[in-house]
């Protein structure tokens, strides 16, 4: 049950319906970019600033896994038509009582294999 409300959370997400995904937050919802040192401590805050946030993202679903029973690892893949920067969006997702309650997301870019590490890796 868990996993269908982070997909159906992403689903909202990959159309730029934001009034939709908050339906499966929790009002008191923690939302973490470790990397920017952010932290949104509401929903509300937090759909304010994807609202706001420049360009059009899709999110494509590359992985979902339990960590617990009320953890979950997400990661989407992040691109747009506007940029052509690509992200993975690697999420540690808490879901109690039917509503996502804390969000810590990591994003890495994706890049280049580095040349001097050709004679020792493969692309796939």
């Amino acid at each position: 049950m868990h996993e269908k409300i982070i997909d159906l959370f992403w689903a909202c997400f990959d159309k730029a319906d934001f009034f939709s995904a908050s339906k499966f937050l929790a009002d008191d919802l923690q939302f973490i970019w470790p990397t920017s040192r952010e932290m949104f401590t509401n929903a509300e805050s937090f759909i304010a600033m994807n609202v706001a946030f420049p360009g059009r993202w899709n999110f494509k679903k590359h992985k979902l896994m339990p960590l617990s029973n009320i953890e979950y690892l997400s990661i989407m893949l992040v691109t747009s038509p506007d940029a052509e920067e690509q992200f993975y969006a690697t999420s540690i997702m808490a879901v109690e009582v039917g509503l996502i309650r804390k969000i810590e997301t990591y994003w890495a870019q994706l890049g280049q294999q580095p040349e001097w590490r050709q004679q020792y890796s493969q692309l796939y």
